[in-house]
């Protein structure tokens, strides 16, 4: 039976996190490894959560989660993740096969966007912000410390789409 397009980026990405654990210790990165990890399965979920509440293609919003912090991950640097990432998943992609060349332009366009919160995109670029926001606040929530931004300033910063959150999703937001 052939892997579905997401099982196939799911170990794409799985095979170059563990190549990434063994080229870098967690001193040599700005955000440790397992924070990374745990943020990439919390987006994925969230993200396609949203995505099938609004309608949108979930398989494409779940390989660009997958994918989308590919840089960050591999070089260990969060400044500027969000242009070292497309190139790399595009490559990726092109060789996983069995996408259209507009998918894979909108996987990386999603992947290129998702750090500027303070916009507002397509319905797209959307979810994935709104999926980033929220996995971001809810590990805050649960105790996480952020190494390259203090949690209160990310909250300060994301409050409009936290509050449009809290109340398409029916939650209350709370203070870390």
């Amino acid at each position: 039976m052939e892997q579905s397009r997401t099982a196939k980026a799911v170990g794409v990405a799985w095979d170059l996190i563990v190549k990434s654990m063994k080229a870098f210790s967690d001193e040599d990165r700005d955000v440790p490894l397992a924070q990374d990890l745990f943020h990439v399965m919390g987006v994925i979920k969230l993200a396609t959560l949203l995505a099938n509440k609004r309608g949108l293609n979930a398989e494409i919003v779940t390989i660009t989660m997958i994918l989308h912090d590919h840089g960050r991950i591999l070089t260990g640097v969060w400044d500027g993740h969000d242009e070292i990432s497309p190139p790399l998943v595009r490559r990726v992609l092109e060789r996983m096969g069995g996408f259209a060349p507009e998918e894979i332009d909108q996987i990386v366009k999603l992947i290129r966007t998702h750090r500027r919160k303070g916009e507002v995109g397509d319905p797209y670029e959307e979810c994935i912000r709104d999926a980033d926001v929220l996995d971001i606040y809810l590990g805050g929530t649960a105790g996480w410390t952020r190494a390259v931004e203090p949690l209160t300033e990310y909250i300060s910063k994301n409050r409009r789409r936290l509050e449009n959150l809290a109340e398409e999703l029916g939650f209350q937001l709370i203070e870390p």
